[in-house]
């Protein structure tokens, strides 16, 4: 079970892998929609600049329109998305899952445009956006502490208007108290809002895991990882059920000799590897339904006539003589029954005539042994 749980583990490592490059892809689109963004938001206070130079409405002197709200912002933009870049270059190469870099940038963009148009209360709003985006995260901690930001920067925004805005122009914005309250609360509930939908999520996905292992604890073999016999049960009834008989099914028993030997002069620590590498065998082998029958015996259903099945043990012999656990250890020899389902049979029968094959080769010391009427 120690080798299925590192195959999983190999498995649950590779798929983090693709998920982590998923998401560093994510993360770059995000930091270039960023600086589309700054862009287009110096194009907008550029072609606004125009507008009111050209219909008297400059409410400040050119210069100083210049600075606070084309050269300002143009500058704060560029530092934050500078950071988010190197930041995320600098993560994605020690491998970090999550290089906050696409929330650096997005920040920057709600800073810089609430700072410098603070009187546009909805602007409050560009700070939730990275509290969604990180979402994507799956993630209560990171969301907190994307929202703790998100509150931080609001108030560091708010409190430099005051140094930066002239004073008709916070005067209009009704700058107070009430409005940095109603902010603030707008941040919490959007914030507790996702918080909530992640706990769901998370518990959504937890009663399905719960649910699927209890479905597989009802089926699967706990030592080896096959299927049991309640399994073996509904696999023969699909069979039974086929309309077209013209496929060949056919039941291969398998013992594994001198188990109880094993058991007995060596422990039975050691008879349950040579069960589990018999299992990892099995299971790797395409196109057929292990299951784990009793405590030595195995029982395979598979797709092929009696002769390509008689085939495939040999080949389970082979690969089995070149498990670690076989080597320099007491040898263990495998014997094998067929029967070929002859679609009559009840699933009793077909089960018995298999075991009556396997009882055969036990005795007359042959590996493999098809059924015949006459056993």
């Amino acid at each position: 079970m120690k080798d299925q749980n590192k195959a999983f583990e190999i498995q649950i490592d590779t798929r983090t892998g693709d998920f982590k490059e998923v998401l560093y892809q994510f993360e770059d689109q995000m930091i270039h929609a960023c600086l589309i963004g700054a862009i287009i938001q110096f194009a907008v206070e550029a072609v606004y600049f125009f507008i009111i130079t050209f219909a008297n409405g400059m409410f400040v002197s050119m210069a100083e329109y210049i600075v606070k709200y084309l050269f300002c912002p143009l500058l704060v933009n560029a530092l934050g998305l500078t950071v988010a870049n190197l930041v995320h270059r600098y993560k994605r190469s020690k491998n970090y899952n999550i290089t906050y870099a696409p929330i650096i940038a997005m920040y920057t963009l709600a800073f810089s445009m609430y700072l410098f148009h603070s009187a546009f209360d909805i602007l409050v709003i560009l700070f939730v956006i990275p509290m969604l985006v990180s979402v994507i995260y799956g993630s209560r901690k990171v969301l907190i502490n994307v929202a703790i930001c998100s509150i931080v920067v609001n108030l560091a925004a708010y409190y430099l208007t005051a140094l930066i805005l002239p004073g008709d122009f916070k005067h209009h914005r009704g700058f107070g108290p009430l409005q940095l309250v109603n902010h603030l609360l707008f941040i919490i509930v959007v914030m507790t809002t996702l918080f909530l939908s992640i706990r769901l999520a998370a518990l959504e996905n937890l009663k399905y895991t719960l649910f699927e292992n209890i479905l597989n604890a009802g089926y699967l073999d706990p030592l080896t990882g096959l299927r049991n016999r309640k399994a073996l049960r509904e696999a023969f009834e699909e069979v039974l059920k086929e309309k077209n008989h013209d496929t060949p099914h056919s039941l291969i028993a398998i013992d594994v000799d001198y188990l109880e030997g094993i058991n007995a002069s060596m422990g039975r620590q050691v008879g349950d590897e040579y069960l589990k590498a018999l299992g990892r065998i099995l299971m790797e082998i395409k196109n057929i339904k292990p299951f784990r029958y009793e405590e030595d015996e195995f029982l395979i259903l598979t797709d092929r006539d009696i002769d390509a099945a008689q085939d495939l043990c040999y080949q389970i012999v082979d690969a089995f003589s070149y498990t670690d656990i076989c080597r320099g250890k007491k040898p263990v020899s495998l014997s094998f029954g067929v029967e070929q389902w002859d679609g009559k049979s009840s699933i009793s029968d077909w089960i018995r005539h298999a075991n009556v094959a396997l009882d055969e080769a036990k005795r007359i010391k042959s590996t493999v042994m098809p059924y015949e009427p006459s056993m």
